[in-house]
Parts: structure tokens; C-alpha cells; sequence
């Protein structure tokens, strides 16, 4: 019985990371790796050219904390194609985020989560479009001192 336990439990875990449900999606990982040290912006950033080869494209990204903030973009290099992006966290078939590139061609989103996150994205095959993501550093709140000076 213990060796049938172990066994559902790592397919319970393998099955609910977005970047491995269902062997016939492979999804790409947008790996953070790049310096982006604009002032109040810092952090790691990605931006990256890709184009749709099929109806339906699947990205992640490792190592989310929520306590980093995070940005997502897209912009198609044709605004007059649109594309339908979806954000998930534990299955791929359950979105937490819908939502359509604008008039432009363009997505902006803004977002914290832990983990790893699944991004979908659905838009006409041969879609030119860029991806950036950027996740700040540690946003640490100032906490004032419960203790005060004694003025003399």
C-alpha cells in the first residue's frame, strides 16, 4: 500500500505543474536570467521574438515569489492580429486569467504569484509577436520603530 501511495503521489504532482499536464503539450520556459537594473525597476527581465506554429503555444515561468512583482507583455508585430492569453497555476485546462490583445496588438499584465505560472496563447498560425517578462526584486516594506527617541 505504501509503494501504491507514492506512486499516486508523484503522479499527483507531476500532474499539477502547468509546464508537464498532458504529454502532448511541451511548453517553452521563459527563463528570467537577464540584469535589468533601471532604477526602482530592478530585477531579471526576458524579452523574446516568437512565432505561432500552431493555433495554441504554451510558455512558463519558474521561480515566481510573491513577494516580486511581475510584468507580462505581448505585442503581435501585425496589431491587426489578435491573440487570447491565458494564465494558469495548477492545470492547464483551469485559467485564472483570461484576457485579448488590445486595438494595437498589444497585452500588458500585471501580476504576483509563487511557483511556477503556465502562459497560453492562442493566435493564427504563422503570428509574429514578442514576449516580455520582467519580476522585480523583493519589494521589502520600511517598518516604522515601535520605539521612540526621548527628545531632550
Amino acid at each position: 500500500i505504501a509503494t501504491t501511495l507514492a506512486i499516486l503521489a508523484i503522479g499527483f504532482k507531476a500532474y499539477t505543474q502547468p509546464t508537464s499536464v498532458g504529454r502532448d503539450i511541451n511548453s517553452y520556459e521563459l527563463k528570467l536570467a537577464t540584469p535589468f537594473t533601471k532604477k526602482g525597476f530592478e530585477g531579471k527581465s526576458l524579452t523574446k521574438n516568437f512565432q505561432q506554429k500552431m493555433d495554441t503555444a504554451y510558455f512558463h515561468i519558474k521561480g515566481l515569489f510573491v513577494f516580486n512583482p511581475a510584468l507580462f507583455t505581448l505585442q503581435m508585430f501585425d496589431p491587426n492580429q489578435q491573440a487570447k492569453i491565458s494564465f494558469h497555476r495548477d492545470f492547464w485546462h483551469k485559467s485564472e486569467h483570461n484576457m485579448d490583445t488590445d486595438l494595437q496588438g498589444g497585452l500588458i499584465y500585471n501580476f504576483t504569484a509563487a511557483g511556477d505560472v503556465g502562459i497560453r496563447i492562442i493566435a493564427p498560425r504563422g503570428a509574429k509577436y514578442q514576449i516580455t517578462v520582467w519580476m522585480g526584486n523583493e519589494i521589502i516594506p520600511t517598518m516604522p520603530s515601535p520605539f521612540k527617541k526621548n527628545k531632550k
